[in-house]
């Protein structure tokens, strides 16, 4: 498929989990950023201001979550898209930021395709 413009970062401490979404991401046509925790996923999203869309699993190790990773990521760009993930943790709305949306493991992963897609096509509306 042809290259675009748009990256996204993934974000999840399972090796396989991670890669399996970074090829079927890669296959969409977007570049893709791999990280194994927040820490390695907030040194990328510093690094790189091209991020489009944040997808990251809510349990991992290290000095936060993947849902403090979410909260912390949409106070530093309101507009990113957001999917947070978890097979364990089921968050309330409330619990998400602004926009962010919520995925069951396992994936369906023509639904986190479709997401990804929708959040690059429809960015979120900076207030």
């Amino acid at each position: 498929m042809a290259r675009n413009s748009h990256t996204v970062l993934v974000v999840d401490d399972e090796p396989l989990i991670r890669c399996m979404l970074a090829d079927m991401l890669d296959e969409d046509g977007f570049e893709v950023l791999e990280a194994r925790d927040a820490d390695h996923a907030l040194c990328l999203f510093e690094q790189r201001p091209d991020v489009r869309v944040v997808l990251t699993d809510i349990q991992m190790p290290g000095s936060m979550n993947g849902l403090a990773l979410a909260h912390r990521l949409h106070s530093l760009r309101p507009a990113l898209g957001l999917i947070v993930a978890s097979g364990a943790t089921f968050p309330q709305s409330d619990d998400l930021p602004p926009q962010a949306r919520f995925f069951p493991k396992p994936f369906d992963m023509g639904r986190i395709s479709a997401a990804v897609k929708e959040l690059i096509d429809c960015p979120v509306i900076e207030a």
